[in-house]
């Protein structure tokens, strides 16, 4: 039997290799976690399809400290080189570099 390891997005336990959590967070995720955060929020990349009201949680905002990690928020605008501008507190997410994900609505 494998030895247990700890999901990078919600934290629970899982057996196995896991899987790359990219670009949601560095390290390795559960099955849940990879097919309901994890793979469309690559495809959400890839295809640069961000919103005004999305709904976002974010991770960790890269060259900062922790004041960002989990917060919360909704898009109220998207500017000329796509960073995300919300409602969770001063500083634009960079799609590109920060670690965060669409919270899905359903």
């Amino acid at each position: 039997m494998d030895d247990l390891k700890v999901c990078c997005l919600c934290g629970k336990d899982y057996e196995g290799y896991g899987n790359n959590a990219q670009p949601v967070c560095d390290g390795r995720c559960c099955d849940h976690c990879n097919l309901s955060i994890v793979i469309p929020e690559r495809i959400r990349r890839l295809h640069g399809s961000y919103h005004v009201g999305d709904s976002i949680h974010i991770i960790h905002l890269h060259g900062e400290d922790t004041t960002y990690d989990g917060r919360e928020g909704c898009v109220t605008h998207i500017d000329s080189i796509g960073q995300l501008h919300g409602d969770w507190g001063g500083l634009a997410v960079i799609p590109s570099e920060d670690e965060f994900y669409v919270i899905d609505p359903s």
